[in-house]
């Protein structure tokens, strides 16, 4: 497999012991989310099986309203996801600033979710933690 860089930019949010920065393939110049774990942070928790269990998930799951992963990798420090980019935004975000969604625009995201959760649960997945995030496809 050949070497691929990316041209990091910004932190977009940091929480625990996960950071996401958006990044750019330097090959394709696709946009990508970089999802970095630290190592030491997840052994002290004792989520080491939790993580794996996570990236292998993630790595089964196709579909076009599931945010998809592209690689991952890692050092002796960190373990890096590589994520398509969700370019929009948080929907909560979106709800807050805008106030309430006309109907036809709360349809419009609700149909992507309940898709995206059905591909997950025909597929034996269960996902306990969703994030509504604007999609611009």
């Amino acid at each position: 497999m050949s070497e691929v860089l990316f041209e990091v930019y910004l932190c977009n949010f940091f929480i625990f012991f996960v950071r996401v920065k958006y990044a750019v393939n330097t090959e394709t110049n696709e946009a990508v989310a970089i999802k970095i774990l630290d190592k030491d942070k997840i052994q002290a928790r004792n989520m080491g099986a939790q993580i794996k269990k996570e990236i292998s998930i993630m790595k089964m799951i196709n579909h076009h309203h599931v945010v998809a992963v592209k690689d991952v990798f890692a050092t002796s420090a960190k373990i890096f996801i590589v994520l398509e980019f969700v370019g929009g935004g948080e929907l909560f975000d979106k709800i807050a600033n805008e106030g309430k969604l006309p109907e036809d625009k709360a349809r419009f995201y609700f149909k992507q979710l309940v898709e995206g959760l059905e591909h997950c649960h025909n597929n034996g997945i269960c996902h306990r933690d969703l994030k509504p995030e604007v999609n611009q496809r």
